[in-house]
Formats: structure tokens, C-alpha cells, sequence
């Protein structure tokens, strides 16, 4: 979902973002999925505008994605991702105090062609 990316930037206390990734390769290489998990926290102490401290724990996001090879050069992508964040995430990305949706999701469904100009 990229929801910290270099245009919109980090929280300014930092950001941790440990995540555990796994990947399953069908025999023959036409399929494979990827199931992501991530977790979002400030790095640094954070404050409220009352001057409360805020939870380090920003949110949890799952993505996962799914491939198909049609041919060689083709190939079908499927991806799907649910960001689950907390108050804290509002303050993090400067956004006033409930005028976030605290959940959102995102899909994509591609075509990928890779042709091969160069083969022999």
C-alpha cells in the first residue's frame, strides 16, 4: 500500500516497520503468492496537540499478491491490501483527530508483458 513513501514521509519521531514476508513458488514457476505482514511504530516519543503522549503503535498492514504466468512473456497479477491503523497514525501523518478512516484496503489486477527482443 506504500502508505510511508518519500512523497508523503515518515512520522516525525521515525518510523519502525518490522515485517515478516513469505513466498510460495508453484513447481514450474507459473504461480506464486506472497503474503506480507507489517507492522507500523513510531520510533521516537510522539505527542498529541493537548500534549498527551501517543501510543507507538501506528497500525498493521497485510498485503498479499498473487501471480500467474500465461506464457512466456505474459503474465496475470493480482494484488490485495488492508491497512489497519490507529489514532496514533492520525497525529503521525499530521491529519486532524477523526477525520481519518482509521481502516482502508486497496487491489490491483495487471498484465504484465515482458517481451523478449533479444532471444535467440
Amino acid at each position: 500500500m506504500d502508505y510511508f513513501y518519500a512523497a508523503s514521509g515518515s512520522p516525525a519521531a521515525g518510523l519502525n516497520n518490522p515485517f515478516v514476508k513469505g513466498k510460495y513458488l508453484s513447481t514450474g514457476g507459473r504461480f506464486s503468492a506472497e503474503l506480507a505482514y507489517h507492522y507500523f511504530g513510531l520510533a521516537g516519543d510522539q505527542q498529541d496537540i493537548k500534549g498527551n503522549a501517543l501510543s507507538k503503535y501506528l497500525g498493521s498492514e497485510v498485503d498479499a499478491t498473487f501471480s500467474y504466468g500465461l506464457n512466456k512473456i505474459t503474465t496475470l497479477e493480482l494484488g490485495a491490501s488492508w491497512l489497519a491503523a490507529t489514532h496514533s497514525m492520525e497525529y503521525a501523518k499530521g491529519i486532524s483527530p477523526g477525520a481519518a478512516r482509521l481502516n482502508a484496503g486497496w487491489a490491483y489486477l495487471q498484465v504484465n508483458i515482458r517481451p523478449d527482443f533479444f532471444s535467440r
